[in-house]
């Protein structure tokens, strides 16, 4: 009876570890998952950026090549 005791301790000893491990597993991958969401958000600003930014310089060098143009008629 005792042997029987004991297996079902150590059964639920073990258990019990597997049931924590998964859950810090899965808040590990929690974390992840809302680091990985953040860092694209912030990829998609520097993209949204720095599209503003050539638009205005491709804005700025029509402009300079047409008063070029215009210098030269």
């Amino acid at each position: 009876m005792h042997q029987v005791h004991q297996k079902t301790q150590d059964q639920i000893l073990l258990l019990d570890w597997l049931e924590m491990a998964s859950e810090e597993q899965l808040v590990d991958e929690w974390a992840w998952r809302a680091k990985n969401i953040t860092q694209q958000y912030r990829w998609q600003a520097e993209d949204l950026a720095h599209e503003e930014v050539w638009d205005w310089v491709d804005c700025v060098f029509t402009a300079w090549i047409l008063a070029g143009e215009e210098q030269h008629l």
